[in-house]
């Protein structure tokens, strides 16, 4: 109190004394302080609004960028200042002036865009400046690295629930949109669609010929056959077996039971009876669509597929025919193919005996020279719908290219679900053409709600989710990794896994998780030798093994948990925002 007296005193005394030129030395002296004082307040405003135009110029260049493809220099302007305008807003600025250009050379796209005015001063003005002028400028150039995408997409039966299937029509669709405006160039961004049940439905990629498919298992015999005959009353029955004999399969020996040809999904029906002598496709056992009742591990799972062949009947020389009965009271009763000879006691009834050798129908063309059979009106390799299962292990789960040795390669199956009117979807390699690959939406089904069950195989799904995005057999038309290109899938799956080529739900269900969880493993440790990497997004929708998925995706927050059908339209939204993000070049 004592010093601001003193000091207040003093200060009263300097303004009064009149002595000299002390007053007027003052006065000028202070005139410069007080400017300094307002220019640095008048600064700080002039900062402000720059700050404000610099965030104002950022956002209307990305916009630009991205609205910019195919618009006149003119068009351009002005988007951008109606854009601008709408943004940037500033109580100090006036005079403000727009300058817009950008420049696009094969596609590649970059806007350069600045921004001047001026700023009213206050205080500065006694120093001679009645405004401020700022200006900043801001450049995009088009962001997004060129993309390569392939959705694998659950096609199960219970996907025709609670509108699962309409909603990821609809989310897909949805995501192909926003790629579809994404790339500059045509070629920056393509998609491929896999769709998924037990099997992939290849026939759109695989030609009959090519060198990677093994028709090993589509020309064998049942597998279960093997250990049958084993039983000797089981091979006795069998020889015994020929034109107008009983079926010898049922379903609850074989999984299967006969039908009059080579089934398939024109031939569904079954019979009781081997095709006579004199009819079409005579003495020809065939086997019906297996149930997959006695599948194993060994003989693999059969549900719901064909076997493509039939047994032929060779009779055997009289000499090794089958006694029924013997003596005066011998009759052949309902044994088909007997006869009866002789009187009293030595009257005998022998049944004729058959040799039976697997044909495959690809020789439906052919006559069997040996019984003059021919397996007439039956399905060759020609009729197969596209269906393949997993490969050989460890095949199944890595995307080694195929080579001569047939473990390496992918076996065609004949199954009900990949047939018929509502056949599972083809798989679609990667493409540009956005028609093809909206069309290809549109083919998805959940055909098993009405023709048998579809079960769920991720692995499968997964394996040709990677094999769509390296250039080598199966597929071949992705590029070399690159540094400026992402590869990325997006793996949706409805439910648990239920079945894949050895095991079954209801047999060994964490025997098929452990492929799924291989084949994530195998995928995370390849991306990170790779230039660019490879990114695996995975969705869960409603139903699921929640830990295998999050452990698959490539991070934990490119897992999404997906409550009700109706929430994969947003999730496929934020993901495909994600590829498709722009930056900031300068």
């Amino acid at each position: 109190m004592v010093l601001r007296r003193y000091f207040g005193k003093r200060l009263r005394n300097f303004f009064g004394d009149r002595g000299g030129n002390v007053a007027p030395i003052f006065a000028i002296a202070m005139i410069p302080v007080f400017g300094f004082v307002g220019a640095a307040v008048d600064f700080s405003r002039a900062g402000l609004a720059r700050t404000n135009m610099q965030s104002a110029l950022d956002a209307t260049a990305l916009f630009l960028s991205r609205e910019a493809k195919g618009l006149t220099p003119e068009q351009v302007s002005a988007k951008g200042q109606e854009y601008f305008d709408s943004i940037f807003h500033s109580a100090y600025a006036k005079n403000v002036t727009l300058d817009t250009q950008f420049e696009q050379n094969g596609g590649d796209l970059t806007v350069k865009i600045s921004a001047a005015a001026d700023v009213d001063t206050t205080i500065a003005r006694v120093l001679g400046y009645d405004t401020m002028p700022i200006s900043t400028s801001s450049e995009a150039k088009w962001g997004m690295r060129r993309l390569e995408l392939a959705l694998v997409l659950d096609n199960t039966t219970s996907m025709a629930s609670q509108s699962r299937m309409v909603e990821l029509k609809k989310a897909t669709k949805s995501l192909l949109s926003t790629l579809e405006t994404a790339g500059m160039k045509p070629e920056d961004v393509k998609v491929a669609i896999i769709p998924y049940g037990t099997e992939v439905n290849v026939r759109d990629i695989a030609g009959l010929n090519d060198s990677w498919l093994d028709w090993t298992t589509w020309k064998a015999e049942p597998a279960i056959m093997a250990s049958w005959l084993k039983n000797s009353s089981n091979a006795l029955a069998w020889r015994r077996t020929g034109p107008g004999s009983s079926c010898p399969f049922s379903n609850g020996n074989q999984g299967f039971q006969c039908t009059s040809g080579v089934a398939g999904n024109s031939n569904e029906s079954t019979v009781s009876t081997i095709p006579l002598i004199g009819t079409q496709n005579a003495g020809l056992i065939c086997p019906s669509r297996d149930n997959g009742s006695k599948s194993t591990a060994t003989t693999g799972v059969l549900s719901d597929r064909y076997h493509n062949g039939c047994y032929n009947s060779e009779e055997e020389p009289s000499s090794e025919w089958y006694t029924v009965a013997t003596g005066s009271s011998a009759s052949c009763g309902s044994n088909a193919n007997c006869e009866c000879n002789g009187n009293g006691r030595n009257r005998a009834c022998v049944q004729k005996t058959y040799k039976h050798f697997w044909r495959p129908a690809e020789n439906a063309a052919a006559s069997d020279r040996s019984s003059q059979i021919s397996l007439r009106a039956t399905p060759a390799t020609s009729t197969w719908t596209g269906c393949v299962r997993d490969r050989d292990q460890n095949y199944d789960v890595n995307d080694a290219t195929p080579t001569s040795a047939a473990d390496t390669k992918f076996s065609p199956v004949q199954t009900r679900n990949c047939g018929g009117s509502a056949p599972l979807a083809r798989a679609i390699g990667l493409t540009n053409n956005w028609t093809s690959l909206n069309d290809k939406v549109d083919e998805m089904n959940t055909a098993g709600s009405t023709s048998g069950t579809r079960y769920t195989n991720i692995t499968i799904g997964l394996a040709w989710g990677w094999h769509a995005l390296f250039n080598n057999d199966p597929m071949s038309q992705a590029e070399e990794p690159k540094e400026d290109l992402d590869k990325v899938i997006i793996l949706m799956t409805d439910g648990d896994n239920t079945q894949n080529r050895w095991h079954r739900y209801d047999t060994n269900n964490a025997a098929i998780d452990e492929r799924t969880g291989l084949a994530c493993g195998n995928f995370k440790a390849l991306s990170q030798t790779l230039p660019g990497g490879i990114k695996l997004y995975t969705v869960r929708t409603m139903d699921g093994n929640e830990t295998l998925l999050r452990n698959c995706a490539t991070k934990t927050d490119m897992y999404y948990n997906v409550e009700t059908a109706s929430q994969l339209n947003a999730v496929f939204s934020s993901i495909a925002k994600n590829l498709a993000s722009l930056r900031i070049a300068k």
